[in-house]
This record gives structure tokens, sequence and C-alpha cells, in this order.
């Protein structure tokens, strides 16, 4: 029997520097996506405990986005000072805020009220004595004299407070229209309340700076909402919705309206027992009721225990569309509706 001897190529040094190479490599692929990974998580585990932060301060839709905008801007050092850092966060939103110029001041004043509010809750205007200093404010004027209606408006901040007037820092101020002795409005927001205008005149102005004489009047303005009695049956989920068979699936809240706004609604729990319970396993719900007049409403919210109604809690609606609140404000119409005081 012819017995052959099968000779392997042998390999040289070449062959394991090659294999050396190639597992080092993949190893630091590995460390590459591992850590790419793992920044991922952390940094979407950060954006969720701020935006847990922006819904218990009732932010809409839009105005989420803006802080959003903001955070996806910052380093992740800077992300993470300002979920530990309240006044960090306050600056930062309050610089970034003065230089977009596509957002109406108005709207400026009324996310940084609603994040830092400086006065206390359904604390309304009725002097300047109700003023906080330094509460975040617009100062605004339309010319309607002018051809173009050139309109100059400000977010600026109250420094000093006196029954009749009032010191306003504003950085960079460059007026158009706004001149010594002009007629303006000073803006304030309340949130929960509203808008409020106080009208007056610029008695004195700098680069920095105006002061305002005020003339005694006041009016509400945008955010004047409206509430009515309206009883439904509601159910709220939480959202998003758990997987299947997780136990707080079955976390399901049955309720009874009691008030509605065209931004909240006030209602008692019909499982009373279970609502603290789960309440402290979710931040967020879905909604669906019947309203009176037949359409069915549905949005995401938060749900927070009432302050104004014994053993009753509020629902904020959170991404609520136009189309559903006009809805629901016709119907608010019908049923002898008063000035929204929900708390």
């Amino acid at each position: 029997m012819d017995e052959r001897i099968i000779i392997l190529p042998m390999a040289d040094i070449w062959t394991f520097v090659g294999i050396g190479v190639f597992l080092i490599c993949m190893f630091f692929l590995y460390v590459f996506a591992y850590n790419y990974i793992k920044k991922r998580e952390f940094k979407v585990a950060r954006w969720g405990i701020l935006m847990n932060f922006l819904l218990r301060h009732d932010l809409n839709t839009k105005e989420v986005e803006i802080i959003h905008e903001l955070y996806q801007s910052l380093s992740v050092q800077t992300q993470e000072e300002i979920i530990t850092s309240t006044k960090r966060f306050h600056r930062l939103l309050s610089d970034y805020l003065i230089e977009k110029s596509n957002l109406e001041v108005e709207e400026k004043v009324i996310i940084l009220e609603k994040l830092f509010p400086t006065s206390e809750r359904f604390h309304e205007v009725y002097s300047l004595e109700d003023l906080i200093t330094g509460e975040v404010c617009a100062v605004e004027s339309s010319n309607g004299q002018s051809e173009n209606k050139t309109e100059d408006k400000f977010m600026g901040f109250v420094v000093k407070k006196s029954i009749n007037e009032l010191l306003i820092s504003i950085d960079d101020f460059n007026p158009v229209t706004i001149t010594k002795d002009s007629a303006v409005g000073v803006y304030v927001y309340r949130p929960h309340i509203g808008g409020f205008l106080i009208s007056g005149t610029i008695r004195q102005m700098g680069p920095d700076f105006i002061i305002f004489q005020f003339n005694g009047k006041i009016e509400q303005k945008s955010g004047h909402h409206l509430m009515a009695e309206m009883k439904a049956e509601a159910v709220f989920k939480p959202w998003p919705l758990p997987e299947p068979g997780d136990k707080s699936a079955s976390h399901e809240i049955r309720g009874i309206t009691y008030l509605f706004s065209d931004r909240a609604l006030v209602f008692s729990a019909v499982n009373e027992e279970d609502i603290h319970y789960y309440l402290n396993h979710h931040d967020m719900w879905s909604i669906k009721v019947k309203l009176p007049g037949g359409y069915v409403f549905s949005c995401r919210g938060t749900i927070s225990v009432s302050k104004n109604y014994e053993k009753m809690y509020i629902f904020r609606f959170l991404d609520a569309s136009e189309s559903s609140r006009n809805i629901l404000f016709i119907d608010i119409k019908e049923h002898k509706p008063v000035n929204e005081k929900i708390g």
C-alpha cells in the first residue's frame, strides 16, 4: 500500500502578523461600537429626564421642540449640566431665546415663565405690585402712525418696581419705533391663567434698559381661557403602552369628568384606590372621552392631583390638535362657561 505524506504549507511570520492586525482592528471596532451605543443610550436617558421636567411644567408640543433644538446644539457635558443645575438651564435657555429671531417674544416669555415661574400659582396681575423682581417680560410697541407699521418687541427682565414705574433690563436694546415718551406695553405671563398687558409710556431709556411709566391700564391678553362643567366617562391609559405581559399594562384609570377647558380637564377617579399607585409608575397618559356633542376627544398629557377640587385630578393636554381644541371649545361655550381656574 502506497503511503503518502501530505505536507501542509507552513505559516510564516507575516501570516501571524496579519491575524494579529485583524484581531486588533476587530477589537477597536467593537470598542468603538460599544462606546457609540452607550453614548446614545446616555443621550436618550438624559433627554428623557429633561422631557419629564418639561411635561411637569405643562409645555406644549411646539415648546418642547424648541427646547429640543437647544438641547441638540449643546455638548454632552453641557447637556448633563442643564439637567443637574436649574440655574444653568435657565441662563442658557434665556440666552438662546433672546437670540432666536423666528419666535414671537411673547412665546419666549411664556416658555421661561412656565419652566421657571417667579410668581405664585394663580397670582393675577392687578397692579405693578403684583410683578416680581427678576421676572421675564416683553416690551412691545406698535407704531400705528407709520406706513409700514414697524413693530418693536424685546424680551427683558424686571429689575426694580414702584407703584407706577418699572426698571426693565433689555440686552441689545436697539429699537426702531420706540423712543422717549413712546406708548408701549409690558407683557407678563402667569402659568394656568394667561398673559397680561400693562400699558404705559417710556420715561427714560438707554442701550440696555428702559424706565416704564404705568398709566393704570392692565388687560388680560392671549391665553384667556374658559371652562365649563361637562360630565362624561373618560378612560386614561399609560403612554407609551407597556409591552404585552408587563404588569403595568393593566394600569388603566377610569374617570368621570367634572370640568373642561380647551387645555385641561378635571375628573374624579372611579378606581380611586389604584390611581396613586398608577401615577407613581407613569408620567404620561392618553385619554379617550366622548364630548356632549358626540365628538370623541383624544390626546396625550399628564395627570396631577387637583389642589382646588377635593379628591379630583387634572389631566393637562400635551398634543391635542387645533381642530380637536376648536371642537372642544364649541362644546364649552354651549355649557355656561366661566373664566378658567383649573388647579
